[in-house]
């Protein structure tokens, strides 16, 4: 009973401190608090144990974080002692983590073992007895996350936070109601109905997305920050304005992204790629986005011995730097030519670059190309009829007279898609030949359409009510 009851007051605390901070940047929807307030945790997490860590004092980082954690609430219930939204979100983050916790804890439900899934434990083990990182120095260990298996690590001696995973996975989905409601034009509840029961039929056909619920590792938490991020950029353009609080969110999406995932770098670049490519956005705006990306992934690189620096031979402080200048450097006036077209440059790369190797690499490919027709489209990557839907959908719904931000989902769907393509094929060509996989729910590409799962919901979602929208108008 005690490790229930440490797991339950533990993910509580992470829970309503991230909702506290969220709230105090004045975070007005209690959805997009509760999903933003959880990313907002496992930085924080994040960030105080690289900071003792980086000293030497990495045994002292869970009472740190918790200390900061208190301190967040204690903040939030001084200054807004009568905000009654600030108080139930507490009480909503308490039953999440009870949730959460007694999934785990409570009924025993565990994830399907997986190589992967062991990796995670060990990293969350040897940052819970501040181990040197360097013992797993090399891709194989590191390349599995960072951010995750830390936050893991804050249960208690010798055990896990077993509970985190179904509250990452809650608030994904919190968050995409928070997406839909933001992106989507008002409709009543009949039309709603009539858009999400056939959209939950299909997912009742998708086995991998109830595994995703209790599966250990880090694709559901990537899964939040691509929605935070995405609906962010999305919101930013349709409104032509970057607010604080949008600029909050999208930054914290893409540090969530970039500290969880190694090619997380590069899909926040893409999904940044839309919004800083606009004339009307500040440099320094510029410099903050891709700062939140490239300095976080230079932090996790430097301080735990990743793979990256060691490829290119910049073994210390060097690499943190060089992703400093960098996103100095995106803000330049002398890179607008390049800033500016950064879409179709990026979607024109990426095509190009998937062009050349499927040509130059066709008959070792040929394999890995139906092991993923049949992961995504005859079952048995356990997606159902989920990707049949969506190419389905998105066909019926077309592109006249939608609005500016559905087009953007799409463009931005289709960059995910060539992102992991292109991120999957790199992985496999640095260490060996070009792959994209093997047939299984197990295979990494396979695994990796969870990142982006999100956010094709969210559009056809908002295509959809888009489109009955649009026929209650024309008939009023």
């Amino acid at each position: 009973m005690s490790e229930l009851f440490f797991e339950i007051a533990t993910i509580s605390l992470f829970m309503a401190s991230g909702f506290a901070v969220a709230k105090l940047l004045k975070i007005q929807q209690t959805s997009h608090a509760l999903a933003l307030g959880l990313g907002l945790s496992v930085l924080w997490r994040t960030l105080s144990h690289s900071l003792l860590y980086f000293i030497g004092l990495g045994q002292y980082s869970p009472e740190l974080w918790a200390l900061g954690s208190i301190l967040a609430i204690v903040v939030a219930a001084a200054t807004q002692l009568r905000n009654g939204k600030l108080w139930a979100g507490f009480g909503f983050s308490s039953i999440l983590a009870l949730v959460a916790a007694l999934s785990t804890r409570g009924l025993g439900i565990r994830g399907i073992p997986h190589s992967d899934s062991l990796w995670i434990l060990t990293l969350a083990d040897l940052f819970q007895r501040n181990g040197d990182m360097e013992i797993v120095g090399g891709r194989t260990a590191i390349k599995r996350g960072f951010a995750y298996p830390l936050t893991l690590a804050l249960g208690l001696d010798g055990s896990q936070l077993t509970g985190l995973t179904p509250l990452i996975y809650l608030a994904l989905v919190i968050g995409l109601f928070w997406a839909v409601s933001t992106l989507a034009p008002k409709l009543d509840l009949k039309q709603w109905l009539w858009i999400a029961l056939p959209v939950l039929l299909v997912l009742t056909t998708a086995p991998i997305v109830l595994r995703a619920v209790w599966y250990v590792n880090g694709h559901t938490l990537t899964a939040l920050g691509v929605l935070l991020a995405v609906t962010s950029v999305v919101v930013s353009v349709r409104e032509k304005a970057l607010t604080r609080q949008l600029l909050v969110t999208l930054t914290t999406g893409l540090a969530l992204i970039s500290l969880t995932r190694p090619e997380g770098v590069a899909v926040a670049a893409v999904i940044a790629a839309p919004l800083i490519s606009k004339r009307w956005i500040s440099r320094w705006d510029v410099r903050i986005i891709a700062g939140s990306a490239l300095l976080s992934f230079g932090v996790w690189m430097y301080l735990y011995d990743g793979y990256i620096p060691n490829l290119i031979r910049m073994y210390d402080e060097r690499f943190p730097i060089l992703m400093l200048i960098l996103s100095f450097a995106a803000g330049m006036k002398i890179f607008d030519w390049l800033r500016f077209r950064l879409v179709p440059i990026a979607i024109s790369g990426m095509a190009l670059m998937l062009g050349v190797v499927l040509v130059r690499s066709f008959g070792s490919l040929t394999d890995d190309i139906w092991a993923q027709i049949q992961n995504m489209f005859l079952g048995a990557g356990f997606w159902g009829t989920f990707f049949i839907a969506v190419i389905a959908g998105l066909a019926l719904i077309g592109v006249k007279g939608q609005s500016e931000s559905y087009r953007l989902l799409l463009i931005i769907s289709l960059m995910l898609v060539l992102g992991s393509l292109a991120a999957k094929l790199l992985d496999g060509g640095l260490f060996g030949d070009p792959t994209l996989g093997r047939v299984g729910w197990t295979d990494s590409l396979n695994r990796m359409w969870l990142h982006s799962f999100g956010i094709f919901l969210v559009t056809l979602f908002v295509g959809y009510a888009e489109r009955i929208s649009q026929r209650t108008k024309d008939q009023a």
